[in-house]
């Protein structure tokens, strides 16, 4: 039953998402958007709201490293804003903000799946419950990408507008609809 599926992009076994630290965060936001509005039960492993990065292949210990901080005597507290890069806290307050939406959200804990090919670089999936609907885009290309909205006119289901959860700003839901590179939406 893919509903009730453990879902991770890491974990203490395995290689961390982030092999080394990005000098931007558009791909990471992309994994943790993935993992968030999949069916599924997603599982995060300590550090991915730091940045925490590491490959087995230099060993396990990589990869299963100490938050730095909490400690008395510690010389960074990544617990704190002011301990952290500002990288990390964009990736901190990305997650804080899509969990805190995803709490308690229906469509994503208990609705149905529907996903279209990609096409031109992007992919679109939608999850759905009854009347209500989170629709997903995301631009995996490095280039402005314009998409035409009647292919995906049964998740459209003849909206004008619909609210994109990561701006809180309306989004016209007009013929086409254009994302910048590595962009995300989310629908409601």
């Amino acid at each position: 039953d893919i509903y009730h599926v453990l879902r991770f992009l890491d974990n203490h076994d395995t290689d961390r998402f982030l092999k080394e630290l990005p000098s931007d965060l558009s791909g990471w936001k992309q994994g943790i958007t993935f993992l968030l509005t999949m069916p599924g039960i997603p599982q995060l492993y300590y550090g991915t709201e730091l940045l925490m990065h590491g490959t087995k292949q230099r060993s396990d210990g990589d990869i299963r490293l100490d938050v730095p901080g909490g400690w008395p005597g510690d010389k960074q507290d990544q617990f704190t804003a002011n301990g952290r890069s500002a990288l990390q806290n964009e990736a901190f307050g990305f997650l804080q903000k899509l969990l805190k939406w995803r709490k308690g959200n229906a469509v994503l804990a208990q609705g149905k799946m529907k996903h279209y090919v990609l096409q031109k670089g992007v992919y679109v999936y939608e999850r759905y419950l009854n009347d209500q609907s989170v629709w997903v885009l995301m631009n995996g290309t490095s280039k402005e990408t314009e998409i035409d909205l009647a292919r995906y006119a049964e998740s459209v289901r003849g909206r004008q507008t619909a609210k994109d959860i990561l701006s809180g700003k309306q989004v016209s839901l007009g013929d086409k609809l254009t994302l910048s590179p590595k962009q995300i939406y989310i629908l409601e």
